[in-house]
């Protein structure tokens, strides 16, 4: 039995935890950054930071794990939406401006 859709759906799922962790990430040193310097934490005593690596590394298990039970032709195409989802948290949470090069 093939199991090539449960793959895909693993790797959508590990794709924009990975992609939510990288961007939870950013959030944690932005909102440090705007703290006096001697406020500031180093990354590993902030929590949203050590959480978004933590959702870093389990999205990753999940893209192994799609790659496990779906060919690597139907996982790669579904993991390059990745950059889509990265342009919608960095515009619409981050508030970060996109600019044509």
């Amino acid at each position: 039995m093939s199991l090539w859709y449960v793959g895909a759906m693993l790797s959508i799922a590990g794709s924009v935890c990975s992609n939510f962790g990288v961007n939870l990430q950013k959030f944690s040193f932005m909102k440090n950054a705007k703290l006096t310097l001697d406020q500031q934490k180093p990354y590993l005593k902030q929590p949203l930071w050590v959480f978004g690596l933590c959702l870093v590394i389990f999205g990753s298990f999940g893209d192994f794990a799609a790659l496990g039970l779906a060919a690597q032709s139907v996982v790669a195409p579904v993991g390059s939406v990745t950059l889509v989802r990265n342009l919608f948290f960095a515009y619409y949470w981050l508030k970060e401006h996109l600019y044509k090069r």
